[in-house]
Order: structure tokens, then sequence, then C-alpha cells
């Protein structure tokens, strides 16, 4: 046996087939639901889906505490239309279940035709216990915007423009921050400063971005490289030229009275297409989502 929760009697989570717990977790799958199951795999890293017959479906972003916005629709799409076929849906993240979380709700949203709030609520209650990530708190409101009304989205794709942090953490007298700017699964940027104790750090981006992008910041001491924050947006919900960053939306990792703010414009070349296409790409799987969602409430029951 093996720990898995059943959101539904088609959907469930397990925990991350650790390579100790591989053929244990293999197995009992195998045996319970045959060739009818598929993985989901939400965390940053792969291993041998041989055990799971190739039955596993990576959605790995480095770094990134949710998927792309566009992705997380993408997956539930995916799995209605598997689950539909009358066949199983496992998924999987890392450690703290928050991606999990994230997707469970959306998928509950479409098949019982939910408020969001209520399929969280209802989520958590089966997961028990779940720190859900300032980022991911994020990508809750922005899912949020999206099913009340996506015609209230009016970012466009920006070039960062500058990144201040307030003041250094508490934790070094000499900060040796490197900051990288992550977009598409790779780094675009990176610089690296040195600042006294209290000194406020400023760092020229100059770099475009369109949808999600993570910027991430870590202290070099002693040639180890320790996290200090990460913040994951996405553009579309960018409207205002700049944005100031607190703890509540700062996957944190020092302790400290700090706030980030980020700088941009509007100035790439077909900017208003681009930023229709991605609001129409998301609009579309939502549609999508809403017809098989329904069609998957009809057969449940």
């Amino acid at each position: 046996m093996i720990e898995e929760i059943a959101i539904t009697q088609q959907i469930s989570w397990i925990p991350y087939p650790k390579k100790e717990r591989i053929l244990r977790y293999s197995t009992y799958l195998n045996k319970k639901y045959d060739h009818k199951y598929y993985i989901w795999n939400l965390s940053e890293y792969d291993y041998e889906k041989e055990y799971f017959n190739n039955q596993v479906a990576n959605h790995q972003y480095e770094g990134y505490s949710s998927p792309p916005l566009y992705e997380v629709f993408l997956i539930c799409k995916c799995i209605l239309a598997w689950i539909k076929q009358g066949n199983y849906a496992i998924i999987h993240c890392q450690a703290s279940r928050g991606r999990s979380v994230l997707l469970f709700s959306l998928l509950m949203s479409f098949i019982n035709n939910w408020q969001f709030d209520c399929s969280i609520n209802f989520v958590l209650k089966l997961m028990g216990q779940v720190l859900l990530m300032p980022t991911q708190q994020l990508y809750i409101n922005y899912i949020k915007q999206v099913l009340s009304n996506e015609d209230t989205i009016k970012g466009k794709p920006i070039k960062l423009k500058s990144l201040i942090i307030s003041t250094t953490p508490k934790e070094w007298k000499l900060f040796n921050p490197i900051i990288q700017v992550v977009y598409r699964g790779r780094i675009i940027k990176q610089l690296e400063g040195k600042f006294q104790k209290d000194e406020m750090c400023l760092f020229i981006l100059d770099c475009d971005v369109d949808q999600d992008f993570i910027v991430r910041c870590k202290q070099l001491e002693d040639n180890i490289l320790y996290p200090v924050f990460r913040i994951q947006l996405n553009t579309l919900f960018m409207n205002e030229g700049y944005t100031r960053l607190i703890s509540d939306n700062i996957d944190s990792s020092v302790d400290g009275d700090y706030f980030v703010d980020l700088a941009y414009s509007y100035n790439l070349d077909n900017q208003d297409y681009l930023s229709k296409q991605g609001v129409g790409i998301i609009s579309n799987l939502k549609n999508q989502l809403i017809i098989l969602g329904k069609q998957n409430n009809i057969i449940k029951q």
C-alpha cells in the first residue's frame, strides 16, 4: 500500500516517487489500475518512467513554484479528456503539495461548477496540512481573475528595466547577491553585486519577458549559493509599469523587513498581438474546460 488521496473516484494524489519508493509505488499503481492510469508529474525532477509503463507526463519547470498559467489550464484539459474515457489520473508534485492543490482546485471547479474558493477549501481538507507559498497564492488570484472575467486582463509583454531591494537581509554584514531572471525555463539575465549592511540594492535588468517569468536572488558566500528570495509573476496581470512586492508576494528564505520593486515598460514589437495571443490561449482553454467539466459531471451522475 502507498499513501493515496482520492480527490474524486478517478483523480488522486500520491507522494513524489523517490528512488527508494518507486518500485513499491509502481507495483501498487500497476496492480490497481493496470494500463488505465496516467501520472502528471508537477515536480522539478524526472524519474524512471518505465516503472509506470511510461505512463507519465512531465511538467517540469525548475525553480517555478507553479507551472506557467496557460499550462495549468492545459494540464486540466488533458486530465478531463483522459478521465472522460473511464481512465484514472494520478497527480504529484514534490514536497509541499502546493502545485497539486492548485491543479486539483481548478479541476474541481470545472467538474462540479464550484467557485474557486470552494474548490480550494475542499481540496485542502482532503490534502491535510499544506503550506501554500506566497507565489502560489498569487497564482491562485490569477486563476480567480481568469475564471471570473478574462476580459479584465489587460497586461502586455514587457521589458524589465530595474529591480530594487529596499535593504540588505539581516543575516549578512556583506551582501553579495546574484540576481537571475528565468524565462521559458532558462536564465536570460544574471547580475552580481556587493552591498554593505542596510544598503539599498539596485540592478539594471534590461530584458524582455512575456507571460510567466521568475526573478530570484541568491547570496554568494564562501563559494556557496544561499537562496534569498524568489518572485514569480505573469505579465498579463502587470499593468502599471511598476510593481512593489512585499513579503506576502515573495517566497523568502531569509528574515527581514524588506520589499522588492520591479520597474518595467511596454516597448516590445508586436506587443498587442502577443498580449491578445496570450489571453486568447488561456480563454480558449478555459472554454474547452467548461465543456469537458460538464461532460464529466454528466458521466459521474
